[in-house]
C-alpha cells in the first residue's frame, strides 16, 4: 500500500513539473508498434502463463543480466498495446507480442526502481483479463461466462459503474480471433448502466 501511494505521489509529481512523455503513456501502438529504442526478451513459459492473467513480470536472472545496463528491477509492471494511461511512476515492459516483451533503452529512475525493490506478482480482483486464446482470467484463475455475469451481477448489486478488461497483444498470436470473439461476447452481456473499459483508458468508455 505504501509503494502505490509513493508511485502515485510521483505521478503528480512527474505530471506537474515535467516528463510529458511518460504523461502521454507507453510509446507503442494498438498492433504493436513500438515507437523507441528498445531491447526485447523472450518469455520464459512459466512468464507467459502468468502475464495472460496478471500485468505484472518477475524477470529471471538471464533476463536481468540482459537489462543490467538499464538497472531494471526484478519485478516490474506490464503494458499492453491497449492500455491507454499514464505511466509516470512506473518501470514496466511493454508485451507487444505474444511471447514477448520490449523494454525501452533507457535507464530507470533509480528512486522509482526503489518501489519495486519489494513488489510482488499480485492478482487483480477488480479487472478481468483475457487470455492469448480468448480464456478469460479473474483473480488469477480461468473463469466461464457464467461466472463472469455473477461477478458483474454482483457489482451491479453493491452500485458499481464501471469495469476494466484487459486484452492480450495481436501480433504473433494466432489465436487473436478468438481473442476478439471473446470481447464480443462479453460486450454482448454488460448491462447498458455499466461503463467498460479495454484498456486503462478512464475517459473512452466502450459503447460498441
Amino acid at each position: 500500500m505504501k509503494s502505490q501511494l509513493l508511485k502515485y505521489l510521483t505521478c503528480i509529481a512527474l505530471i506537474l513539473f515535467g516528463n510529458s512523455a511518460s504523461a502521454e503513456g507507453p510509446p507503442i501502438d494498438t498492433l504493436g508498434n513500438i515507437r523507441c529504442a528498445y531491447i526485447s526478451i523472450k518469455l520464459t513459459p512459466a512468464q507467459l502463463r502468468h502475464i495472460q492473467k496478471s500485468r505484472m513480470l518477475t524477470l529471471t536472472a538471464t533476463q536481468l543480466k540482459l537489462l543490467a545496463p538499464y538497472h531494471i528491477p526484478k519485478t516490474v509492471d506490464v503494458v499492453d498495446p491497449y492500455y491507454d494511461d499514464c505511466t509516470c511512476a512506473m518501470i514496466y515492459c511493454m508485451w507487444y507480442k505474444a511471447d514477448e516483451v520490449a523494454f525501452q533503452k533507457e535507464s530507470a529512475d533509480e528512486d522509482i526502481a526503489g518501489m519495486y525493490k519489494n513488489q510482488k506478482q499480485v492478482f487483480d480482483s477488480k479487472c478481468f483479463y483475457l487470455g492469448l486464446k480468448g480464456e478469460v482470467f479473474f483473480g488469477g484463475k480461468p473463469i466461464t461466462m457464467k461466472k463472469l455475469d455473477e461477478i458483474i451481477a454482483k457489482r451491479k448489486a453493491k452500485g458499481e459503474k464501471q469495469l476494466w478488461f484487459w486484452l492480450p497483444p495481436s501480433l504473433g498470436n494466432p489465436n487473436h480471433s478468438s481473442v476478439l470473439k471473446t470481447r464480443t461476447a462479453i460486450r454482448k452481456r454488460i448491462p447498458t448502466e455499466f461503463n467498460a473499459y479495454w484498456g486503462k483508458a478512464y475517459n473512452t468508455p466502450d459503447k460498441e
